[in-house]
Parts: C-alpha cells; structure tokens; sequence
C-alpha cells in the first residue's frame, strides 16, 4: 500500500526563510564600510592584532570562525595590544582615534549594530593644493604645505578629502602639528622667507576655516602705483638688445618657478617689489644671465637691462 508522505506546512518554509534572511553574513574586519574611516595607524593597529592571530595559530582564519576567536577569548588581547600601538603610531594624545578604533572592533564583533562616526557639518570636498587661493602662494610654500597635508594620510588622518579636513585641523593635536611643521619645512624650502611662512599658515588656517563653514582666503598685499603690466610691456624693455630681453624674463619669470606666484602680473609684481629676498635673487640672476649669454656690449647690456628691471621694481611707476 502507497503511503504519501505530507507536504512540510507552507508556515515552516516562511518560518525557515525569515531566519535564514535576518541571519546577517559576517565579513572581515576591513570590510567593514566603518573601518575605511579610520587614521591609517589606527586601522592597522586593529587588522595587524587580528592578522597576528591567525599567524599565531590562536584563531582560524575563515571568516566566521575568526571573528567567533577574536570576539570571545582573544578580545583581551587585542584590543590592549590594539590601543597600546595606537599610542605609538598615533601619538599619545590620540584620544579620538582610541574611541574610533574601540567603535570598530565593537561593530566587527557586533555586525548587526547601527553605528556611524559624526560626519562633518561643513564637508571640504577638495583637497588644499585643489583650492584656486592657492596660486596666491609661491610655488615653494604652496607645495611643501600640499606636501604636509599629503603626509598627514600616511599614518594620522584618512584619505578622502571630506575626512581629511576635519582631521588635520580638529583631531587630536594634529593642527598644532601641521603648524609646528610649517616653519621648517617652508622655510627651507623657501630660502627662510618669513613671508613665505607667514602666508602657508594665513593658507592653512583659511582651509580650517571651510571646515567650520567659513570661506575667507588671505589676498596678495599689492604696493602702490600700477601693477597692471608685466616688464615686458615697458618701452623701455623694447629697446633692449634682443639678448638683454631674453636675460630680463628669465631673471623676472624664474622667480615663478620657486619665490613668486604665477597667476597674473599684480601677483609677481608684489613678489617682485616687496619680497626683499626675491628682488635680491633678480639683480643676481639678471647679472649672471647677461654675462653668460650677452658677450657683445656685455657692460651696456647690463645696464640698461638692469635700469629697466630697476624701474619696474620702483613700484609706483606706469608703462612709459
């Protein structure tokens, strides 16, 4: 005799598939969406603590059995072992990534918790060697100050733009540090012209400014009289010998490369006029450029050539 076995109740299947759907996949730490917040030392105090207990054979290394390991007799250790490389790679005042690592580790054990770090109320969206004020910079300050925000991702401070800002200038004491680094790093880079300093910290405090919702930029300090022109529109530049021509831009425009900004002629016209260093650099260079390449009429080439610099330098002069 056929005996039929009874279908299971349409009710156990609903039952069975709701329990399979709430059960949440466990995934690795470093794909948490939370972990890519964090400072690069802090996250790799974390994963390098929990990497170590797979090498050390003290957890497995699948994925569920390991953060079963990590998150019941290993948690101890790393997250004492976590915080203790924390105070080193991030600094002994490094309160917040403390708490932001502590955050994490909870959400890896607890992926089903709903947990996100404050995002900030003004978000910056563009990196500082991104923003036009910029150019109002010489090169030479504009790119060692790029060059310490840039650093500041390596170890301190993520990557992104939006998390950046609020962690160079409100996180820890790295504001304080950037500022310390300013000095020496400008200065060298720009023969220690206070100026040059003094406008990459003007820089840096604008940009903490757009964190907090502020936009106001330092502006080029212009002499008086007419910066409109550069030295090549002078009268008196056109009735150089073509040599001496020559000499006169590469000693005004090489100061582009390095100790003046390259945005328009008031700009270079400022560095030229009032940065005493920089007018300094000029005379030297124009004098060596003309020796080297205007051999015929050596003497009056240099003259003229250096009366026309001279007078553009005297800033209250127009083009005559």
């Amino acid at each position: 005799m056929w005996r039929f076995k009874r279908a299971p109740s349409t009710w156990a299947f609903l039952a069975l598939a709701a329990c399979v759907a709430s059960a949440k996949e466990v995934v690795y730490l470093t794909d948490l969406p939370l972990y890519s917040f964090l400072a690069p030392c802090a996250a790799s105090a974390l994963s390098n603590n929990i990497r170590y207990q797979t090498f050390s054979k003290n957890c497995p290394e699948a994925v569920t059995d390991l953060q079963s390991c990590i998150c019941t007799e290993q948690f101890e250790p790393v997250s004492s072992t976590a915080s203790l490389m924390i105070s080193v790679t991030c600094g002994s005042t490094a309160s917040e990534d403390q708490s932001s690592a502590s955050t994490v580790l909870k959400a890896y054990c607890d992926q089903e918790w709903k947990v996100a770090f404050s995002t900030a109320k003004h978000p910056v969206s563009s990196f500082i060697d991104e923003i036009s004020a910029m150019t109002d910079l010489a090169p030479c300050a504009s790119a060692r100050l790029s060059g310490i925000l840039r650093d500041m991702t390596e170890y301190l401070c993520p990557p992104e733009p939006t998390a950046l800002a609020p962690c160079a200038c409100d996180k820890n004491q790295n504001s304080l540090r950037i500022s310390q680094s300013i000095i020496p790093f400008v200065g060298q880079g720009c023969s220690s012209n206070k100026d040059d300093v003094k406008s990459a910290q003007a820089m840096f405090a604008a940009y903490c400014g757009m964190n907090s919702g502020t936009t106001s930029f330092p502006t080029t300090t212009l002499p008086p009289g007419d910066m409109s022109y550069y030295v090549t529109n002078l009268p008196r530049y056109a009735s150089l010998d073509t040599c001496a021509q020559l000499c006169v831009d590469i000693a005004a425009m090489y100061q582009t490369t390095s100790f003046c900004p390259n945005n328009g002629p008031e700009a270079l016209a400022s560095c030229l006029c009032l940065k005493t260093s920089v007018s300094k650099t000029v005379s030297s260079e124009l004098t060596w450029q003309i020796k080297n390449h205007c051999h015929t009429n050596m003497l009056d080439n240099l003259s003229s050539a250096s009366a026309v610099l001279d007078y553009r330098i005297n800033s209250r002069n127009s083009v005559s």
